[in-house]
């Protein structure tokens, strides 16, 4: 856009990790404590896995978003491209990245 001073695309990402590093992840954090304190709660282990599947979410969603982007791919070809283009393909990396992101934040916080 020619009036504005930041990139949408790129003041969406800039918001989404402000929301990710002073929100999602303090929250996490917060739900682990309380995990780790009631040994037997069932509604702070739903809310911990909620809090990491919400980390997951974003992270996942910031890198697909960029990649798909014409734009990058045509700016850096060899670095962007790994999620497809076609809707049920994109779906599964979607789904792989939220998976593995939540595997590397559960073994971080164990």
């Amino acid at each position: 856009r020619p009036n504005t001073v930041v990139d949408p695309h790129n003041e969406m990402v800039l918001n989404r990790l402000i929301e990710l590093l002073f929100e999602c992840i303090p929250s996490t954090f917060i739900q682990a404590m309380a995990l780790v304190k009631e040994q037997n709660s069932t509604v702070a282990l739903l809310s911990f896995v909620s809090s990491v599947m919400t980390v997951s979410f974003i992270s996942a969603s910031i890198s697909i978003e960029k990649d798909v982007s014409s734009k990058a791919r045509s700016e850096s070809p060899n670095f962007y491209g790994f999620c497809p283009l076609d809707s049920p393909r994109r779906t599964v990396c979607v789904c792989f990245c939220v998976f593995f992101i939540s595997f590397f934040q559960l073994t971080a916080k164990v």
